[in-house]
């Protein structure tokens, strides 16, 4: 979900636009649902691969560390984002500075 936020926003960094409430409630749900299944998940083995959730085996602060690698990339994602914006528009790469103008006829001024 930290991708979507920095899609989203463009050339510039995630933070210069406002998402709206309903994608912070889907982000906030889903993120926090996802942490506590991480956490909580029952010893099984699923396909016989031995599974246990994060806070049931040491070290019990795994997801914490997750959460902060996670938004240090999303931080650099989001520099290398705004840095290639930059890059390409400054080389007009793929003509992204190149401005098509579309002239919609008014067809009452014709009549």
């Amino acid at each position: 979900f930290l991708t979507l936020f920095s899609s989203r926003s463009g050339a510039g960094f995630f933070w210069t636009n406002k998402p709206s409430k309903i994608l912070l409630i889907a982000a906030g749900v889903a993120c926090s649902l996802s942490t506590i299944m991480a956490n909580a998940w029952p010893e099984s083995m699923p396909d016989g691969v031995p599974t246990v959730g994060m806070a049931r085996a040491e070290p019990r602060e795994l997801s914490a560390i997750v959460w902060v690698y996670c938004l240090i990339c999303w931080f650099i994602q989001d520099a290398a984002k705004v840095g290639t914006y930059a890059l390409l528009k400054k080389n007009n790469t793929f003509g992204i500075n190149d401005i098509v103008k579309m002239h919609k006829e008014d067809p009452l001024e014709n009549a």
